[in-house]
């Protein structure tokens, strides 16, 4: 009866300590992607040698731009991963080019918006440098990215 009741509660107390774990693991998480944020906005800041408030304003209007186009892509990618590209018949190919066209024209009135709104906080000479920027900043982001999960994974 003993044995009975400290296997009960072993297993009551379980389900507890997982749950603890992954809201503990999801708050590191949340921290690290804060970290992440504002590493990128002082890159941003340091690359385009802006202000905190210019730099404020920047990602006020750049940071839904980027959301929005990063959706545009997630949502093609979702509609075509699973099909392998060799095997669609002519109708399909046709479907899948003009969501790619779709996509590619989104893109271009997102940043004709974005680029409209970026000029009366930068000088156009700095609003064309974002794209490249933006590129440098993702892959130094994919490497803190990797830093912070070699954190977690050493503290497990």
């Amino acid at each position: 009866m003993k044995n009975l009741l400290i296997l009960a509660i072993a297993f009551i107390s379980l389900p507890l300590a997982a749950q603890n774990k992954r809201a503990q693991r999801d708050s590191i998480k949340q921290a690290h992607l804060e970290k992440l944020n504002e590493y990128r906005t002082e890159l941003f800041k340091q690359e385009l040698g802006l202000s905190d408030a210019e730099v404020e304003k920047v990602m006020q209007v750049y940071n839904p731009y980027l959301k929005e186009v990063n959706q545009l892509k997630r949502n093609f990618r979702k509609k075509w991963k699973k099909r392998d590209k060799t095997q669609y018949t002519e109708a399909e190919a046709n479907a899948y080019l003009d969501d790619a066209l779709a996509i590619r024209t989104s893109e271009i009135q997102l940043f004709k918006k974005v680029c409209k709104d970026l000029k009366p906080i930068l000088p156009a000479s700095k609003i064309i440098l974002l794209t490249d920027i933006e590129k440098q900043i993702k892959r130094k982001l994919i490497k803190k990215a990797r830093e912070l999960k070699s954190e977690i994974d050493i503290k497990d």
